[in-house]
């Protein structure tokens, strides 16, 4: 599986977690259209991926379906600069100083995220959040006059995690637009890669004049 962001059970055997690459018809409503499917199932839980990776960035859709309360444990491969987009649900993430980080439905936050992992807390229902990451070499390309790209950079060059922006952001009409367009895109599978691409960045883009 190559999600950028991966959940584990924690007290949950491994062999009652299936990992199910052709999505059930009754998730059809989940699935997207810039990658394939990857359904991870336990009991508690069950987890739907969506990850492409394109030209120094990636998208990444998670979507759960939980059934009963559950802390889950995300871990990255390497650290993350990602713009992260709580599109349904609201869930709360325990910091490395202990602290509650909410990730609310209709915001986002702009976040380097490292290795270690930060339990997540379910309580039962459906939620949907869309991450998009960004390389440091990406990130340099659009760092002139940018305050949010410099700050990014100074946190990866420092390896220091944390939230980028003081407050959450409202996704506002133009971010929900571009949000589903991302998702639900049908170019054609030539030019997929190059649509993405253009997609991604300027969604980096809008980010910073927003906020600036």
């Amino acid at each position: 599986m190559n999600a950028t962001i991966e959940y584990g059970f924690p007290g949950i055997p491994e062999h009652h977690i299936k990992v199910i690459h052709q999505l059930p018809s009754h998730y059809a409503a989940y699935r997207c259209d810039f990658a394939d499917p990857v359904l991870v199932s336990a009991p508690p839980a069950d987890i739907i991926y969506h990850t492409a990776m394109v030209q120094g960035c990636s998208v990444s859709n998670n979507v759960f379906i939980v059934r009963e309360p559950i802390q889950l444990l995300p871990a990255v491969k390497e650290p993350l600069s990602t713009i992260s987009c709580m599109l349904q649900g609201s869930v709360n993430v325990v910091r490395h100083d202990m602290t509650v980080l909410p990730l609310l439905q209709g915001q986002y936050n702009c976040l380097q995220v490292d290795r270690l992992q930060q339990p997540t807390l379910f309580t039962p229902g459906i939620y949907e959040v869309q991450h998009y990451e960004y390389s440091p070499d990406l990130l340099a390309t659009f760092s002139s006059g940018s305050l949010l790209v410099n700050r990014w950079l100074s946190k990866i060059n420092s390896g220091v995690p944390g939230v980028l922006t003081p407050t959450p952001g409202v996704i506002w009409d133009k971010l929900y637009h571009l949000n589903k367009e991302v998702k639900y895109n049908m170019v054609n599978t030539t030019l997929r890669k190059a649509w993405l691409s253009r997609k991604l960045q300027e969604l980096l883009i809008l980010e910073q004049r927003y906020y600036s």
